[in-house]
């Protein structure tokens, strides 16, 4: 065998011992990431396990909720709030855990059942929640014939319940003889300009007719027309979208002269018609 026979014979020997010694690289390589995402797979499961554990801790259940700022009414719809908020899955574990409850959510959800001119929602470690608030300044309870609703000056519900009894708030009374088709929060029910005349009604009815203010009743829903009703029974039949300051003081000249008159008509002209 000459010398170039026996270096042919080292070289694929070389060859065939590399290629061994890659298929062992190879195989090495697969043992090692089978390994690896074996133990990968092993330290999220522990991740999860020690998070859900964390999470289910009643140290850091939130169970201490301090509400203030409201009344009876918009108390209870604020827990209701935080009921709903604190019973929503967060990785299949309710969400009343400190460490997952995030105020920006019972925020929002309060926002869907209280019309609020303010609010502040804190957390204290472990287990405690802090809720400050204050709800839209209001004017009228407008009652309608399937429900009442509460509204600030801008004329949009603050409030609204089928059941008016519910309501602790004491306001001036207006009766619509309609149902109001959207109920919910901030709904414009009642043109702001005409918000602004009945309150400026139930503030001078008295200084201007001298009789006690009952309530008010709007005649029809496509009408302006309204009766301003007294406690000893006067009726002022008024309308509204005109000068109701003028109209009330052609009451008052009247009064005087008509002591007696159960009802005054001051809405056409510069006339008065009476009745006893």
């Amino acid at each position: 065998m000459n010398r170039s026979q026996k270096q042919q014979q080292r070289n694929q020997s070389f060859l065939k011992q590399d290629h061994k010694n890659t298929e062992l690289l190879i195989e090495g390589s697969k043992i090692i990431a089978s390994k690896t995402f074996f133990e990968l797979v092993i330290f999220c499961a522990l991740i999860v396990f020690l998070g859900t554990t964390i999470l289910k801790n009643q140290y850091f259940k939130i169970n201490d909720i301090s509400i203030d700022g409201l009344d009876t009414f918009a108390s209870e719809q604020v827990k209701k709030s935080v009921s709903e908020t604190l019973n929503k899955k967060i990785f299949s574990t309710r969400n009343d855990s400190y460490l997952t409850f995030r105020t920006s959510q019972l925020e929002s959800e309060i926002r869907t059942r209280v019309s609020l001119d303010t609010i502040s929602i804190t957390k204290r470690f472990p287990h405690t929640i802090f809720i400050h608030a204050t709800e839209r300044p209001v004017v009228l309870s407008v009652h309608a014939t399937n429900g009442t609703a509460i509204i600030a000056r801008d004329g949009k519900i603050v409030r609204w319940t089928d059941r008016p009894d519910q309501l602790s708030v004491v306001l001036p009374n207006v009766y619509v003889p309609w149902s109001i088709n959207e109920t919910k929060l901030e709904t414009n029910i009642l043109n702001q300009d005409i918000v602004n005349e009945l309150m400026s009604t139930v503030a001078r009815s008295h200084e201007l007719v001298g009789h006690q203010l009952k309530d008010i009743h709007f005649e029809g829903e496509d009408t302006d027309l309204a009766d301003i009703a007294f406690n000893d029974g006067l009726v002022i039949k008024t309308k509204i979208t005109s000068d109701i300051e003028t109209q009330m003081k052609k009451a008052k000249i009247t009064v005087i002269k008509f002591p007696l008159a159960r009802q005054i008509d001051v809405r056409f002209s510069d006339k008065a018609f009476v009745t006893f």
